[in-house]
């Protein structure tokens, strides 16, 4: 692309001429079309598809979902080649090209753009939420509000599908289940007899399955009623047949570790649904979901252990975490470690780790600061207590957006 700016084959109105190779064509055989054309003994392919700076949005657009798993990770490259997109488009809404074409083409275009537009916030909020940017994620939701009643009937049901999801897990993410679990059941999210199970390329059934699996989430919070985690388990068999089969590993990796976390009844289930989870999530790079299984791996199997393999365990849970740069996760693995050392007798490096977790516990939303400071590990033992006062990864588990 670089390559390619003030090129004059590239004209304003979106039309680009490639030379192809007299290998592929000759021009002595070549009758001049709107699309082939001869032009100083080379046959050009003529394209007349975007213009330069729309194609250039388009490309930092998809230059940021390649890097999405990494952003965490590489100074948030996903998030800066999508700044630059965004710049582009906005910069075309304030001043437009002007280019001769047909009002159907004209209007086309702008269309076009709003469309790409919503889908470039739609990443930033999900990049934003990722790593806990909680304030980012719901100005940008408000931006995408305002651009979705701009375009009225035109918005299609992905996209809304998306951004009512994005909605449920800003809320999910700063503590107000209520809200989102509300949104998370919303008849958008609903999955029919008809909804293929297996077809590679569905957003809302994907979008669907995910608002379902936060919604289980929910559910089987401890503190709820006992009915709720039966309705946990009941949205859990609805889509596992989705699940199961899906094309996509995201889907697999965050079913097996919600079911993991929620049918805790049989070992040998628990455990062959952790290795379906880190066997997916390994495969797609997916930084948070590992960390979760293997928080949830150290709180179930090592709590309460005396010996190097917990304080193994404890360790690489944290590793991970700081590697989905998540605040949460950070903070509820600091803790964990320092469950973990203070059981072994090394309580000051206990004390400086706990330290560690409440550093990360200030860029947390209020209402997760206040749940965090009502309980606490007990110093004195080292088991971590799951209701009336523990501070454990279970307990948190609930907010996490998937």
């Amino acid at each position: 692309m670089d390559q390619k700016i003030g090129d004059p084959h590239w004209q304003n109105d979106g039309s680009f001429s490639i030379p192809l190779s007299h290998k592929t064509i000759s021009p002595s055989g070549v009758e001049p079309t709107d699309i082939l054309q001869v032009q100083n003994g080379n046959v050009l392919l003529t394209l007349r598809w975007l213009p330069e700076q729309d194609l250039y949005a388009l490309c930092y657009f998809l230059s940021s979902v390649t890097l999405t798993a990494k952003n965490s990770q590489d100074g948030h490259k996903s998030e800066k080649y999508l700044n630059e997109g965004l710049k582009m488009i906005r910069s075309k809404f304030k001043n437009p090209q002007e280019i001769s074409e047909p009002l159907a083409s004209a209007t086309a275009r702008i269309k076009w753009r709003r469309a790409l537009y919503c889908n470039m916030l739609l990443q930033l909020i999900f990049l934003a939420c990722a790593r806990t940017d909680w304030a980012l994620a719901r100005q940008t939701l408000k931006e995408l509000r305002s651009t979705t009643s701009e375009l009225q009937d035109s918005v299609d049901e992905a996209t809304t599908c998306l951004m009512e999801y994005a909605s449920g897990i800003i809320s999910q993410g700063t503590g107000d289940l209520k809200a989102a679990l509300a949104t998370f059941q919303l008849p958008i999210f609903a999955l029919n007899q008809s909804t293929s199970k297996s077809a590679r390329n569905d957003p809302r059934r994907d979008t669907a399955i995910l608002a379902a699996l936060n919604s289980a989430l929910i559910l089987r919070d401890p503190s709820r009623p006992s009915h709720s985690h039966s309705a946990a388990s009941k949205v859990l068999s609805t889509i596992e047949p989705y699940c199961r089969v899906s094309p996509n590993k995201y889907i697999q990796a965050a079913y097996f570790l919600i079911s993991a976390t929620t049918h805790t009844e049989s070992t040998i289930q628990t455990k062959h649904d952790l290795h379906h989870s880190l066997q997916a999530a390994t495969a797609i790079n997916n930084s948070q979901v590992t960390c979760i299984a293997l928080t949830f791996m150290s709180w179930k199997y090592f709590r309460g252990v005396i010996g190097e393999q917990s304080e193994k365990s404890a360790k690489a849970a944290r590793a991970m975490a700081r590697k989905a740069d998540d605040k949460l996760w950070i903070s509820v693995t600091e803790d964990l470690l320092a469950a973990t050392l203070d059981s072994q007798g090394k309580s000051g490096e206990a004390r400086a780790t706990r330290e560690q977790a409440d550093i990360a516990l200030l860029g947390l939303p209020p209402v997760l600061k206040k749940m965090k400071s009502s309980s606490s590990f007990n110093s004195d033992t080292s088991n971590i207590q799951t209701e009336g006062g523990g501070r454990s990864p279970e307990m948190f588990m609930k907010m996490v957006e998937i």
